[in-house]
């Protein structure tokens, strides 16, 4: 499994959610938006593809806008 967690910052302002108290790791700590890689028949982007959906799901941002957040170095 793997997880991927995105830091988003604009105009010296950051996105950060507050971990779930029931959650099992880190419960009740801040965090970067996040989830797990959907790895059935991912392709070689398959990293940035889940930052982009979870930044969408996250912040409520569309497609396009995720696209011009979420920057990931080749």
């Amino acid at each position: 499994m793997v997880n991927v967690e995105v830091f988003l910052e604009r105009d010296g302002r950051r996105l950060l959610i507050r971990r779930g108290s029931g959650e099992a790791h880190a419960a009740g700590l801040l965090a970067g938006v996040g989830g797990k890689a959907e790895t059935d028949g991912a392709g070689i982007d398959v990293l940035e593809e889940t930052a982009r959906r979870e930044v969408a799901g996250f912040a409520w941002l569309t497609a396009a806008e995720a696209e011009t957040d979420v920057n990931c170095p080749p």
